[in-house]
């Protein structure tokens, strides 16, 4: 079983760079991956979003909200 913790705990605007510290702490913590909430996030903050998870091996999930 893999276990994530959802960003919007944190952020509905997650940045690699801004919440790099925090994905660290994601990792230290234990946790497998993290969801990411999607709502205005542009292609541009997408991709270096998994860039910086992938140096951490987090795996990510999105949600959304209507």
């Amino acid at each position: 079983m893999k276990i994530g913790v959802n960003l919007l705990l944190w952020t509905d605007s997650p940045d690699a760079v801004r919440h790099a510290p925090l994905f660290r702490q994601i990792k230290d913590w234990g946790f497998d991956g993290v969801e990411i909430p999607v709502d205005g996030l542009t292609d541009e903050t997408a991709i270096a979003l998994g860039a910086a998870l992938d140096e951490l091996d987090l795996k990510r999930t999105t949600i959304s909200a209507l």
